[in-house]
């Protein structure tokens, strides 16, 4: 992440932004696989 940081020229409170959208998309689609794995929703 810190190599998309830099060539977007991110302040350190950006970056924080970008960070925690990033781990909650992965969070969110992997809790969907899981689910789905699991035969729920």
């Amino acid at each position: 992440m810190e190599k998309i940081f830099d060539v977007m020229g991110c302040e350190d409170a950006f970056k924080t932004t970008l960070a925690v959208y990033k781990f909650e998309s992965n969070a969110l689609a992997w809790w969907k696989a899981y689910k789905q794995a699991k035969g729920g929703d």
